[in-house]
C-alpha cells in the first residue's frame, strides 16, 4: 500500500539538514529510502514562494499537489 506523503518545511533561516534525524526515523519505520528527500531552498533571499513549493514537489512525488 502506498503511503501518504509527508512534507517537512524548515523555517526562514533553517535548512534541510535540520530534518536529517526525521528522515532517518522515517526510513527506519519502513519508508523507502529513495522517496525520502532532504533538501534546502533559498529562504533568506526570498527566491521561493509558498505557491512554488507544491509545483517543485510534484516532480519528486509523482502526484499532483493537494
Amino acid at each position: 500500500m502506498a503511503r501518504r506523503p509527508i512534507v517537512l518545511l524548515h523555517g526562514y533561516s533553517g535548512n534541510g539538514e535540520s530534518f536529517r534525524a526525521w528522515a532517518d526515523k522515517l526510513i527506519a519505520r519502513g519508508y523507502d529510502r529513495q522517496s525520502v528527500h532532504v533538501c534546502s531552498y533559498e529562504t533568506l533571499t526570498n527566491e521561493v514562494t509558498i505557491p512554488d513549493m507544491p509545483r517543485r514537489s510534484t516532480g519528486r512525488s509523482g502526484s499532483e499537489p493537494a
